[in-house]
């Protein structure tokens, strides 16, 4: 695998966000659920300088679903805190965390070796670390847009170690 799709690890703090949700299970999730929730924010009237930041990740399917060749992805839409309810999307108040990061450019030419090994890559960083272990706050996938270039940024939970003295 080409390291020129790996960026540098850093640690990064997410902020409490307020999300809208939308899980998809079908023969495409990050496809259908990122379309479903790119229409839905398109309808909503946020006003102000909210930018919107929108975050994914692999969600079980039941066994019958599985044996369908069927997937599950959920994607989580950053909202202002004044929106409420709407038909078709669940809201989540995320409390935040910290995260080892790594930037995957290119990741869709070919997705399921290069997520994948990105995430496994991520994953020894953490192994290896002497400052921080695996946290337990939910994995997420964020696509980004550099110079028109989708690019993605995988966020890995991490604590910072108890040093010893």
């Amino acid at each position: 695998m080409m390291n020129s799709h790996y960026g540098n690890v850093r640690i990064k703090e997410l902020e409490p966000m307020r999300f809208a949700c939308y899980r998809a299970a079908s023969a495409t999730p990050e496809n259908d659920s990122i379309e479903h929730m790119t229409k839905w924010l398109a309808e909503q009237k946020f006003g102000g300088t909210h930018k919107v930041r929108m975050f994914g990740f692999d969600e079980e399917v039941t066994p019958e679903q599985k044996m369908q060749g069927l997937r599950g992805y959920e994607v989580w839409a950053s909202v202002p805190k004044e929106v409420k309810s709407s038909v078709g999307v669940s809201f989540k108040d995320f409390t935040g965390g910290t995260y080892a990061v790594m930037r995957i450019n290119d990741p869709f030419t070919n997705p399921f070796e290069v997520i994948p090994d990105g995430w496994k890559r991520l994953a020894d960083w953490v192994k290896t670390s002497d400052e921080y272990g695996f946290g337990e706050h939910q994995c997420l996938e964020e696509i980004i847009k550099i110079e028109g270039k989708d690019c993605l940024d995988i966020h890995l939970p991490v604590v910072k170690k108890r040093m010893r003295k």
